[in-house]
């Protein structure tokens, strides 16, 4: 029965998918509060400390961009790596069923 076995694999990824978009946004969430947090404490001890924030922003920002461009780099060089190894093993298991 291929068709089951396609919907009980796409019903299994919905499920993993939404576990993890629903521990994305808590994450999300606690960051924020983290930083609201952390600026008003920020705001009580002194003031001008705040004047700094854009600019640290503005450096994350930018160490971010240049993260997220190497990171998906590396992951495609990966997949590009990876996917001799699934071309091998796909026809290791066709090459099973003939000689069956």
């Amino acid at each position: 029965n291929p068709t089951g076995r396609v919907i009980n694999r796409f019903t299994e990824d919905v499920e993993v998918m939404d576990k993890a978009v629903t521990n994305i946004i808590g994450v999300l969430f606690g960051a924020v509060l983290y930083l609201i947090g952390h600026c008003v404490v920020l705001a009580l001890a002194n003031a001008w400390t705040l004047a700094l924030l854009p600019f640290c922003v503005a450096g994350m920002e930018y160490f971010a961009k240049y993260y997220r461009k190497t990171v998906r780099e590396v992951h495609r060089i990966y997949l590009v790596n990876m996917s001799c190894v699934y071309q091998h093993m796909a026809e290791a298991l066709m090459g099973g069923i003939i000689v069956r």
